[in-house]
């Protein structure tokens, strides 16, 4: 029925050696490290108390790795959406933090106090991402209306949960990095199709405290 409340829930996926190491990772592929595969197990004991329709998913490994473990053995529909990757950095990919801020000092500096306006060399706009994922949203919610689903998991990045979320809660883009998202945290978002509005209820719930109604 369209008049229930839909639950969009995303997830980041689980830690890499680059979280480990402080270093950026953009749209490079990373694989996962073990502790983000042990991430993704905890994940999927609270996926398997109850049904969701559909999963959603960024192309990239670490994502589609998560997603994988966590849906082990569940009977999920996945599509890989590729607006959901990460914010693409450029040049500054694969960088540590102290080499980006030495290589790239403009560039890292704006990133740090005003993302709305910085251009990635070799990469995208912090502005032209937030547009992106939210073309990808629209896209999810247009499926989840079309099939009337009540609930899904979308599988992404720190930076689309970020810029997602603040974008929701009117939140000026300059602030978004600053919303906490850690591995593996789920941010749950309300979709109510009557009027199309949507509600983030709850973000960066760790795993200990993850579950599926709201």
């Amino acid at each position: 029925m369209h008049h229930r409340k839909k639950i969009i829930r995303y997830l980041r996926h689980g830690l890499t050696p680059h979280n480990e190491q402080k270093r950026l990772q953009g749209q490079s592929n990373i694989p996962l490290a073990p502790e983000g595969i042990m991430q993704a197990q905890l994940v999927r004991q609270v996926l398997c108390r109850e049904p969701i329709d559909q999963a959603f998913c960024s192309p990239l490994d670490r994502c589609q790795k998560t997603l994988a473990i966590a849906t082990e053995g569940l009977a999920m529909p996945i599509t890989i959406i590729n607006e959901l990757a990460e914010l693409d950095i450029g040049h500054l990919s694969n960088l540590s933090y102290d080499e980006a801020a030495g290589f790239y000092p403009a560039e890292w500096n704006l990133f740090q106090k005003n993302p709305s306006k910085v251009v990635f060399p070799g990469g995208e706009s912090f502005f032209d991402f937030q547009k992106r994922i939210l073309f990808a949203y629209r896209q999810i919610l247009d499926i989840v209306e079309e099939r009337e689903f009540t609930s899904v998991l979308v599988v992404s990045h720190q930076r689309v949960i970020q810029a997602l979320v603040a974008s929701l809660m009117g939140i000026d883009l300059d602030f978004a990095t600053s919303i906490q998202i850690e591995n593996c945290s789920t941010t749950i978002i309300e979709y109510t199709p009557e009027n199309s509005l949507s509600l983030v209820k709850s973000v960066n719930i760790p795993i200990s405290e993850q579950t599926i109604s709201v």
